[in-house]
């Protein structure tokens, strides 16, 4: 992975040799992350992306590229991961960072003096919740899944994992294909018949545009809202238009 900052946010990418990729949003201030899972690439790859719309979306089986995903997001959550800030690319939040750390946080800051950086620890399985109803003022760190069509179904499998795991992880996602099939198939299958408690508690907004090829592949699950009433999926041009995110973000 790779890693760039922006204003007191903090951005790391992470890529798998099978095309999964997700980026990671952390707002240093509010303690949050924001999982961004990366969608179809129009490219053919044997574990890709592609490959994953066949089999996850399509075939309603765990493709490699999900396995990717799954994998890390169980490491993510077991051991979670450090951010480190560097005085030299941070210069207007620097300090900031660094007295709010040291002072409310010091068992995951650390200091070098001799770079002129710190390390910030996050642990996203700090403190898991006993159970849905806790209030997100319990946890260290408040994540959420993102993801636009692959990304957007990737994205509601991770969160529905971490609800498995008794971890508080919503997930708002845009154009998904519907993953709720394949969401009581998977953790009726590995997490002891728990996909109903699962899938009743579970937190998972979903904006779609008008129904099209793509989001109507599947039935969904939590809130939907669609954005956009315009039915012009008929080709495969005008589907393009309607599923793109560009035309999502300006309805």
């Amino acid at each position: 992975g790779k890693n760039k900052n922006k204003n007191n946010n903090k951005e790391e990418f992470f890529e798998f040799k099978n095309d999964y990729f997700a980026s990671i949003f952390v707002n240093l201030f509010r303690r949050i992350v924001v999982v961004s899972h990366r969608g179809t690439q129009l490219k053919w790859n044997a574990k890709g992306s592609i490959h994953a719309d066949l089999v996850s979306v399509i075939g309603k089986k765990i493709s490699t590229h999900e396995d990717s995903t799954l994998r890390f997001m169980d490491v993510l959550n077991r051991y979670g991961f450090a951010v480190n800030i560097k005085k030299e690319e941070n210069e207007e939040y620097y300090d900031k960072y660094r007295e709010y750390y040291s002072t409310n946080f010091p068992g995951i800051y650390t200091y070098n003096e001799q770079e002129e950086a710190f390390t910030i620890y996050i642990n996203l399985n700090h403190k898991c919740c006993q159970s849905y109803e806790d209030n997100q003022e319990h946890y260290t760190w408040n994540v959420f899944h993102t993801g636009h069509s692959l990304g957007g179904f990737l994205a509601e499998i991770c969160s529905s994992m971490a609800f498995s795991k008794n971890l508080y992880q919503p997930a708002i996602t845009f154009e998904s294909p519907g993953s709720k099939e394949h969401i009581i198939d998977l953790f009726l299958k590995k997490y002891n018949n728990q996909a109903e408690k699962i899938y009743e508690t579970i937190d998972i907004t979903e904006y779609l545009a008008s129904p099209n090829a793509i989001n109507t592949c599947n039935i969904h699950i939590g809130n939907i809202w669609q954005i956009d009433e315009k039915n012009d999926s008929g080709t495969f041009l005008a589907l393009k238009d309607s599923h793109s995110m560009p035309r999502i973000v300006k309805k």
